[in-house]
């Protein structure tokens, strides 16, 4: 059944059909993250001296990427060029949206994380649906040291009004990532492993990317789930299904099976631009 493509089912389901003993919904509104990222990321232009860009950027951040560079495409890219704001939010948002509330713990690793947007996403999801912060860990991968650097100083900056922020496990190093996924590895943990505008921009990095699912999968007990998201834009949809079919490829080189799911037709998202599979082991 690995290639075929099935339905939203208990792993991959609507926050608003799961069960509510698994929701445990909030008392109250809680604060989100939507609500105050792009004025934490202008505290930290303010504060560094860094200007709007005048022109789009490009959507591929260079390894060598400047501190200001890495903040003008966040700005570009998360906020003031997003079109309208926070569309690049509201893709991930619904896409998370899908996933099943775990009842224990919730892993999320955002490979091309930058500064982190992804994870802003996963937080919001999950207090809004009553997942405390202490049992959510975050790990990412992003070949960009500014960005990482970007990451920290935006969650120094969330963590004034969003209490119990978890710690960000970030880092440039495939390896450093797998040796932190198994140091901090608990029973009983749904992953996450998202892909956001990345697939598409790291051709080449496809086999470090099943890597890092394979020894996620590798990490998991028998109440463990795991779950990968890619999302892209409309205009590189062909090279979206391309990558994402070189990463499915790769990772059942490694053992991995994987049940593929189609993504609802909606104003921002469709099975074009976004992909979701269930991962298993062999």
């Amino acid at each position: 059944m690995q290639d075929a493509e099935g339905v939203l089912n208990l792993l991959l389901k609507p926050a608003w059909e799961v069960d509510d003993m698994v929701r445990r919904p909030p008392q109250q509104a809680p604060p989100l993250i939507r609500d105050s990222y792009f004025n934490v990321l202008e505290g930290v232009m303010n504060q560094e001296g860094i200007l709007p860009p005048r022109r789009r950027p490009s959507p591929t951040v260079p390894a060598d990427a400047t501190f200001a560079e890495a903040v003008q495409n966040t700005d570009w890219f998360c906020w003031r060029g997003d079109n309208p704001p926070p569309y690049r939010y509201r893709r991930y948002r619904e896409i998370v949206g899908y996933r099943r509330i775990p009842p224990g713990r919730a892993a999320h690793v955002d490979i091309g994380c930058g500064a982190g947007l992804f994870s802003w996403v996963f937080l919001d999801w999950a207090r809004e649906n009553g997942l405390t912060y202490n049992h959510i860990d975050l790990y990412g991968l992003d070949h960009s040291r500014a960005m990482i650097q970007l990451a920290r100083r935006m969650r120094e900056g969330l963590m004034r009004n969003i209490a119990n922020y978890p710690p960000l496990r970030y880092t440039q190093d495939i390896n450093a990532l797998l040796q932190s996924l198994t140091e901090h590895h608990r029973p009983a943990t749904d992953y996450t492993i998202t892909f956001g505008h990345v697939l598409v921009q790291a051709p080449n990095a496809v086999p470090d990317f099943a890597r890092v699912i394979a020894h996620i999968v590798g990490l998991m007990d028998a109440q463990s789930t795991c779950v990968v998201m890619a999302v892209d834009a409309r205009r590189e949809a062909y090279q979206l299904a391309q990558r994402w079919i070189a990463l499915l490829e790769e990772s059942a080189r490694l053992g991995i099976r994987r049940q593929q799911v189609r993504v609802p037709e909606t104003r921002v998202n469709d099975n074009n631009r976004a992909k979701i599979a269930q991962l298993f082991r062999r």
